[in-house]
């Protein structure tokens, strides 16, 4: 069990609405979002999986919350750029979250899925994080585990990437800070040819040590490669282009298909 208290504030950090439930609550508000403002959630009980949804235009993500509160920066202007043009706008705004059953920890899922990802966030699982810098949303590691997996274009949602910004040593990292058991891993390479380049090859590492090389395809469509292991993490690195005049290539998407090790 667990209580449960979510609300939105702004940037003075003024309550605007809340509500609070044992083990699943909701949250309704009518208001325009404003810079600064953020949801705010709130739990008695922290290392527990949650369903989380902060926005009814976004998909629902199970999440690991590693601490008792979590805070969600609600994007405005270009931050809203790799969200949609439905996302946290308007007057009217839905949210829950609840605790997930353990009859539902075998379920078979995409594991790395978390829409509510950003890269401050050190709370929920699983988080991205990737050495290439860059100040432009549409481009961010978090883009990669938020369940778009639409490959044909580049730029603004539902087109957003990870790029690595002409980065030779160029790595990302999913982190689920807990254990999971991975059945298969999901890569979907951004296919906007000819404008984009595409990897060869990369490794694959995992939080044992063992790293795997992967060789890949020039296609936008997934690419399944068999894991069936646990680990904590999954990186990608040594990413080698191939021969062609582009210097853009990118990832897409990236899902672990596997279950909860419990």
């Amino acid at each position: 069990m667990a209580i449960f208290e979510i609300s939105i504030r702004d940037k003075d950090n003024k309550v605007l609405i809340e509500n609070k439930a044992l083990n699943e609550v909701t949250i309704a508000y009518r208001g325009e979002y404003l810079p600064g403002d953020y949801i705010q959630l709130k739990s008695d009980t922290k290392d527990i999986y949650i369903k989380l949804r902060l926005d009814d235009s976004l998909t629902e993500s199970i999440v690991y919350l590693s601490d008792y509160i979590f805070c969600f920066p609600i994007p405005c202007g270009d931050d809203l750029k790799p969200y949609g043009e439905k996302a946290f706008t308007g007057i009217r705004h839905w949210g829950y979250v609840s605790l997930l059953d353990k009859k539902e920890y075998n379920n078979v899922r995409n594991l790395a899925l978390n829409t509510f990802d950003y890269n401050d966030n050190q709370i929920i699982y699983p988080h991205v994080t990737t050495n290439v810098m860059t100040d432009n949303p549409q481009f961010f590691g978090r883009n990669v585990i938020d369940g778009i997996f639409e490959t044909s274009n580049h730029g603004s949602w539902p087109h957003s990437s990870w790029g690595i910004n002409k980065q030779s040593d160029a790595w990302i990292k999913v982190d689920f800070k807990e254990t999971v058991f991975v059945d298969e891993l999901l890569i979907y390479l951004r296919a906007d040819f000819p404008h984009d380049n595409w990897w060869q090859k990369m490794t694959v590492t995992f939080s044992d040590g063992e790293s795997r090389i992967l060789s890949l395809e020039k296609t936008g469509q997934s690419q399944v490669i068999s894991v069936k292991k646990k680990t904590n993490m999954i990186v990608l690195s040594d990413l080698m282009m191939s021969n062609e005049e582009s210097l853009f290539p990118a990832l897409s998407q990236m899902k672990v298909i596997g279950k909860l090790d419990n």
